[in-house]
């Protein structure tokens, strides 16, 4: 019963409870209590506390490590056969001369897959567009000097090295079709591209933008909020700062967090700064913060499961509150307090 963990409107858990919320996960003691509402049931797996198939079915499997060649083969500049053709290669599904080796026939190792990391990582540091040709080529150029082998050994066929080049650079050039990445529009660049024979992806004119931080209203505080983490999750903090329709600094709010992540920092920099500004009793508020998926769960009610008792608890003070999203470049005082 709920009766017997909640006393006078505070948390009251024995120590066997407290172990079992600890090993879930909840830091019982940071979910406000709101009296006033009905209790409901909510998924916690899920941050806005809802339950779904796909939820339960992310809760319960087991997710083993992200393998080193998985973003190398999930390019969209690689055709899904050849995709697959690099998944059999690296989970050891390929008779290269090393497999056919552990099954106790003789050969010399070509050591076709041991150097494929360092060749798909010698081009991370390179444009995105090169990038794609680049990781299209090493994949596609194994995939004929598998087949170039296969020729020689078992169907007694020579290979011509110009035939090859050709068709590598026939990969290349469809590997440029399917990539949707863009160019910086270099020299260099374009003397590389010609040298391919590929079409050139020039990247879209930079376009200047305004943005004005408006004052508020006469008899309105306006609160810029900003939340951050260091990473997503890890540790946060939230800022606020609080002028008048007269632009006058009132205050401003600085505050770690624990572990959270950045979407969570910015939902609490909106709590807590609320929060602080109905306790000096300003009672209408524009909240303005650089987080557009923060204001609109506010706008909507759907901000996450463990937040809500605190944010109705402390809106219900408030006479009025709006909501409206900014860049960072007009909320870049907030955004060094947090």
């Amino acid at each position: 019963m709920l009766s017997s963990i909640i006393v006078e409107v505070r948390w009251a858990i024995l120590g066997n409870l407290q172990l079992l919320f600890q090993r879930l996960g909840v830091d019982i003691y940071s979910i406000k209590i709101n009296k006033n509402n009905a209790d409901r049931r909510v998924w916690k797996p899920d941050l806005m506390g809802k339950f779904s198939v796909k939820g339960a079915f992310k809760a319960i499997r087991n997710k083993d490590w992200m393998v080193w060649w998985a973003s190398f083969l999930s390019n969209k500049a690689i055709h899904p056969r050849l995709a697959m053709w690099g998944w059999r290669l690296c989970h050891g599904k390929i008779p290269t001369d090393d497999k056919v080796q552990t099954k106790g026939v003789a050969l010399a190792s070509r050591n076709l897959d041991r150097n494929l990391y360092s060749f798909l990582r010698a081009g991370s540091l390179i444009i995105p567009y090169l990038r794609d040709l680049w990781t299209g080529a090493v994949w596609g150029g194994s995939s004929l000097i598998w087949q170039a082998r296969n020729n020689c050994l078992f169907e007694d066929l020579n290979f011509s090295l110009a035939i090859v080049k050709r068709q590598w650079l026939e990969r290349i050039q469809d590997y440029a079709a399917l990539s949707t990445s863009l160019m910086f529009n270099t020299q260099i660049e374009l003397g590389i591209l010609h040298c391919l024979g590929v079409n050139v992806h020039a990247s879209k004119h930079p376009l200047v933008k305004s943005c004005y931080w408006e004052l508020p209203r006469i008899g309105e505080i306006k609160i810029n909020t900003d939340g951050a983490a260091k990473g997503n999750p890890s540790k946060g903090g939230i800022g606020c700062i609080y002028r008048d329709c007269n632009g006058n600094v009132l205050g401003t709010l600085a505050k770690g967090l624990g572990l959270v992540s950045n979407f969570m920092a910015e939902c609490e920099a909106i709590i807590h700064g609320v929060e602080y500004a109905a306790s000096f009793g300003w009672l209408i508020t524009w909240i303005e913060s650089d987080s557009t998926m923060a204001v609109e769960a506010f706008k909507t009610n759907n901000i996450p499961w463990t937040l809500v008792a605190a944010w109705e608890n402390t809106s219900r003070n408030m006479r009025n509150i709006r909501f409206s999203a900014n860049w960072r470049e007009a909320n870049f005082s907030t955004d060094a307090l947090s």
